[in-house]
């Protein structure tokens, strides 16, 4: 979810609550797992419209790609 680095990330989490509910043992590096209702496998480069149990804010200062 990031290329801030995991230490930017875990501020932006306690400063904007971004990842609601967050769970640090879903953080993946400097990324965050999200979880989904159902497993679902996707291949490279596939895209499919999944419903994650959080939510996600993208502070206005911030791009993210998710």
């Amino acid at each position: 979810m990031c290329v801030l680095g995991k230490d930017k990330l875990l501020e932006l989490i306690k400063e904007f609550k971004c990842i609601y509910p967050f769970d640090e043992n879903l953080l993946d590096g400097d990324s965050y797992v999200l979880t989904v209702k159902e497993d679902t496998t996707l291949n490279y480069l596939e895209h499919k419209n999944l419903i994650s149990k959080e939510i996600v804010f993208t502070p206005p200062n911030f791009v993210a790609h998710l």
